[in-house]
């Protein structure tokens, strides 16, 4: 059986909303112990459920993380 992946459309004003989920997200799975390439996986797949993002690069370490998207031509960076 297959699963069906419908992907959302994402406005400018949502998208800075996501750069925002994301790095919490990101930041509260390393604080409370999560390795950093599932926490970077994470945010990559929470990035990936939008059609209009079109690159997506995500750093992270124990003290910083940093999450950079392209949404319909538009940079966001975090």
């Amino acid at each position: 059986m297959e699963r069906y992946k419908e992907l959302l459309t994402l406005d400018k004003l949502s998208a800075d909303r996501l750069a925002v989920l994301v790095v919490n997200v990101t930041r509260q799975l390393v604080r409370n112990g999560a390795e950093i390439y599932r926490a970077e996986d994470t945010a990559r797949r929470l990035c990936g459920k939008y059609k209009n993002i079109e690159y997506v690069n995500i750093y992270a370490t124990y003290n910083m993380v940093m999450v950079n998207f392209t949404c319909e031509g538009k940079d966001f960076l975090l």
